[in-house]
This record gives C-alpha cells, sequence and structure tokens, in this order.
C-alpha cells in the first residue's frame, strides 16, 4: 500500500489543489480535479503530483518492492525520486517505510528503523528487515516538505 500526504505550496490560480505548472504540463491546461484518478490507477491526481508519478500513466506508480530470502529477512526496496521539477520549488520529498501487525482502520503504521524520513534524491532505498516475528504489512508513504 503506498499512502500520499502533504499541503500544496505551489500557485493554485483555479484552487483546485493542483500547482498550475504542473497542471499544464501533464493535462495541458489548469482546472483538473484534484480528486480525479485520469490515468484509472487507483490513485488521485493530487496523489500523483505528491508521489511524482504521472496522472496520465496509469503505468507510473510509486513501487516498493519486497523480497524474501533464504536468510529469514526481507528486502525491501524503491527509487526515493527527487522533488526537482519547477512544480516542486522550496519543497522536498520525502519516503517512509511503515509496517502494521492488521490492515483497515484500527491499524498502527509504524515506521522500519532508519525508514521515518527518507530524503527523495532519484536514488535506490534497500531496507532490510527481519521475517521473524509477527505477520507484517508493508506500505510507502511519501509526502512533500
Amino acid at each position: 500500500e503506498v499512502i500520499i500526504v502533504s499541503s500544496l505550496p505551489e500557485a493554485d490560480a483555479d484552487s483546485n489543489g493542483l500547482p498550475d505548472y504542473w497542471e499544464r504540463l501533464h493535462f495541458g491546461l489548469t482546472g483538473s480535479a484534484a480528486t480525479a484518478d485520469t490515468d484509472g490507477d487507483g490513485i488521485s491526481n493530487r496523489d500523483e503530483y505528491i508521489a511524482g508519478t504521472s496522472p496520465v500513466d496509469g503505468n507510473d506508480i510509486p513501487r516498493i518492492e519486497i523480497s524474501p530470502k533464504a536468510d529469514g529477512t526481507l528486502v525491501l526496496e524503491f527509487i526515493a525520486t527527487a522533488a526537482l521539477q519547477s512544480s516542486y520549488t522550496g519543497g522536498s520529498r520525502y519516503y517512509a517505510i511503515e509496517a502494521a501487525t492488521t490492515l483497515g482502520p484500527e491499524a498502527t503504521w509504524l515506521p522500519l528503523a532508519d525508514s521515518g524520513k527518507i530524503f527523495g534524491n532519484n536514488l535506490p532505498v534497500l531496507k532490510i528487515t527481519s521475517i521473524n516475528g509477527p505477520r507484517r504489512f508493508f506500505r510507502l508513504r511519501v509526502w512533500l516538505e
């Protein structure tokens, strides 16, 4: 699961929750609905902006790969995409790998050790954790600040 949170500090003349420059870049005009899922990938246009993915390409989504290893560990890997485009002026993208033992509204998501605030720098991030213990679910949380 990927969870995306942020405030949007950029110019938004049409007050739709998306920076105007980003809308023009991806849609050719402003006025797109922030809550719409234009490409049908299950991620809203607003969350695509925060994650740095394309709102018009259903294959461009935040991904975390989880691989069990024979030594009893799990390897979690993703690319920490930087917020470099001009629509992210003055902001940085951060990530957290979080785990919970249950799913649903009552789930308590906690960051893995050293994974609570990972700076987006366009490099791969590799975290290793133990398979031992209770079953866990993992998610990648993304935000701008």
